[in-house]
């Protein structure tokens, strides 16, 4: 089995659900720290678990601990997040061990955040490459609803230049 991570941003709920069921996913678990959008409410935690539970999947909540925007202040570098900092704390070490976990169950198991596109996501910079690491398979279904590698998306991007420094990935914008 592999993890398919999935963004709901430009989908509707009904588009959502469809995508889910077409790659017969059981489990959902959301990765977004704060599980509500305000210009998509029927994606709000309570909403998506009755809906999902209504298409026979289950919903699991997991922003607490594989969030994009951890509440520990140490996994910020100029107001970043800075997943090599995430990826070494405790709450996230356990949070991906749930999730290696959740890989293991003889089902389709898939991660959801708001992003659409899975490079612009901590789905493939953070809890991607960290499951990659750890020899978990992990595609994305991308915006134009077809499924990608981890290492597609990587190359997305990178466009392919790999630094010979080892730069780590941080969020797009300041949160702090």
């Amino acid at each position: 089995m592999s993890i398919i991570s999935i963004g709901y941003s430009r989908r509707s709920i009904r588009e959502f659900i469809e995508a889910l069921v077409e790659y017969d996913v059981k489990y959902l678990i959301d990765v977004r720290t704060k599980p509500f959008s305000k210009y998509h409410p029927e994606f709000n935690k309570d909403l998506l678990e009755a809906t999902l539970k209504n298409a026979g999947i289950k919903y699991v909540f997991m922003g607490d601990s594989v969030g994009g925007l951890p509440s520990d202040s140490q996994c910020y570098t100029e107001g970043k997040v800075d997943y090599r900092k995430t990826a070494d704390s405790n709450v996230f070490k356990h949070g991906l061990e749930r999730l290696i976990k959740a890989n293991d169950l003889d089902v389709n198991v898939s991660i959801m955040c708001a992003e659409m596109k899975p490079e612009q996501c901590h789905r493939s910079k953070l809890i991607g490459e960290e499951l990659t690491k750890k020899g978990i398979n992990i595609n994305h279904l991308d915006e134009g609803n077809v499924i990608r590698t981890q290492k597609e998306i990587i190359e997305r991007i990178t466009k392919g230049q790999y630094s010979m420094f080892d730069d780590e990935f941080t969020s797009v914008k300041k949160y702090r």
